[in-house]
């Protein structure tokens, strides 16, 4: 059931997040088959290409590895415990230009997702 839910959430902040590029920058997030690709490296030869002066630049989607929890039952204390894991997680690169702050990038994993759902609806 939590991790149906956990799917779905990733799916929404996913759909939220494309369309987001779409109409901002005209072109749906971008997927990158590996973690060793430099993110800004494809955000700067963007940029460059297109001529952006500021606002978004784009959005990157890459699977990376990071780290969860799972509660597993120990018999030594007789009641569950949360154990860390290594896992798989999407992550999600928005690359920007502000006139006042310069460029920058933002990074959205999936597991915020988990801990704060409506966290991106905020304005």
């Amino acid at each position: 059931m939590f991790a149906k839910g956990a799917m779905e959430q990733t799916a929404y902040i996913v759909k939220i997040s494309d369309q987001y590029a779409k109409d901002n920058r005209g072109q749906g997030i971008t997927h990158i088959p590996t973690w060793r690709v430099r993110k800004e490296a494809l955000a700067h030869e963007r940029q460059r290409a297109e001529q952006i002066e500021n606002g978004l630049i784009g959005v990157w989607s890459c699977l990376e590895s990071g780290y969860s929890y799972r509660a597993r039952y120990c018999e030594k204390t007789g009641y569950p415990q949360l154990r860390n894991y290594q896992t798989r997680c999407k992550h999600l690169y928005f690359y920007f230009d502000d006139d006042e702050f310069g460029f920058m990038n933002m990074t959205v994993t999936d597991l915020v997702s988990l801990s704060y759902p409506d966290m991106l609806e905020r304005p």
